[in-house]
């Protein structure tokens, strides 16, 4: 997020459109009444993002999310992918 926001500012206030979808559906080290997913989302929240970047969190097992991440590439070939995993 500190990325997004740091290239939103360098550019004039301008970047494309994004979507960023993290996944994680381990518990926290940290905090264990938490999911990982859910620290990282309340940070995130508190981190300056432009208005066209559309965030969504999960917690869905890695064996689930990896035909939802193929077919999300698939129907948007048009579009840049950063995939990682």
């Amino acid at each position: 997020m500190k990325t997004i926001k740091d290239h939103y500012f360098s550019n004039k206030k301008t970047c494309p459109n994004i979507e960023l979808w993290l996944n994680d559906n381990g518990k926290s080290d940290i905090e264990e009444d938490l999911y990982k997913i859910d620290r990282v989302k309340k940070f995130s929240e508190q981190i300056f993002k432009p208005i066209n970047l559309n965030s969504k969190y999960t917690k869905i097992d890695y064996n689930k999310i990896c035909p939802s991440v193929l077919n999300n590439i698939n129907e948007n070939n048009r579009d840049k992918h950063f995939n990682f995993y």
